[in-house]
C-alpha cells in the first residue's frame, strides 16, 4: 500500500501514453510512490477543471496549463506534444505544491484509492457522516481489502 508521507522523496508522476475512445483523448497518468504504482486516466477537460481550482485557491500560475486547441486537436503529433506538456504541468504543480498537497490534486491522482493515509481519512469522514445509518441498517459493516490493510498497518 502506498504512503506518500513516508515516501515523499520517492514519488513520481508521468504520462507514458494516451488512448482515444469515442473521439476523446484520455491521458494515462502513472503515479508511483515507493514500490507502489497505479494509473489514472483524464482528458484535457479534467486538467483544465483541476487547473481552475488550483489557480483560484492555491496560487498556481494561470499560464502554466497548455492552451486548449479547437481545430486539429486529434492530430497524433499534437496529442503527443500535449501529453508531454501535461506531464511537465503536473511536475511543476507538484513541485510548487509539494508541502501542501491540495485535496483536489490528490483526488485527481486517485490517492483516496491507493494511499493509506487518504484511504483511512476517507473512512473516518465516511463513518463520521454515515456511521449512525450503518448501525441502524445492519450491525455488520464490510470493509474492503485496502481498508482492512490500512487499519492493520496503523495498529500499534
Amino acid at each position: 500500500m502506498a504512503c506518500i508521507l513516508e515516501n515523499d522523496n520517492n514519488f513520481s508522476v508521468m504520462i507514458p501514453s494516451y488512448e482515444t475512445k469515442d473521439n476523446v483523448t484520455y491521458y494515462v497518468i502513472k503515479v508511483t510512490i515507493g514500490m507502489i504504482s497505479w494509473t489514472v486516466t483524464h482528458r484535457y477537460k479534467d486538467f483544465a477543471e483541476l487547473h481552475n481550482v488550483l489557480v483560484n485557491d492555491h496560487c498556481v500560475t494561470k499560464e502554466l496549463l497548455p492552451q486548449k486547441k479547437l481545430i486539429g486537436n486529434r492530430d497524433p503529433e499534437f496529442i503527443e506534444n500535449r501529453k508531454m506538456s501535461l506531464e511537465m504541468y503536473l511536475h511543476t504543480v507538484l513541485k510548487h505544491l509539494q508541502r501542501a498537497m491540495p485535496a483536489v490534486l490528490l483526488k485527481f491522482l486517485d490517492f483516496e484509492k491507493y494511499d493509506i493515509t487518504y484511504i483511512l481519512q476517507n473512512m473516518a469522514v465516511n463513518f463520521f457522516l454515515e456511521g449512525d445509518s450503518y448501525l441502524q441498517k445492519s450491525p455488520d459493516y464490510t470493509f474492503n481489502p485496502l481498508q482492512v490493510s490500512g487499519l492493520l498497518n496503523r495498529l500499534p
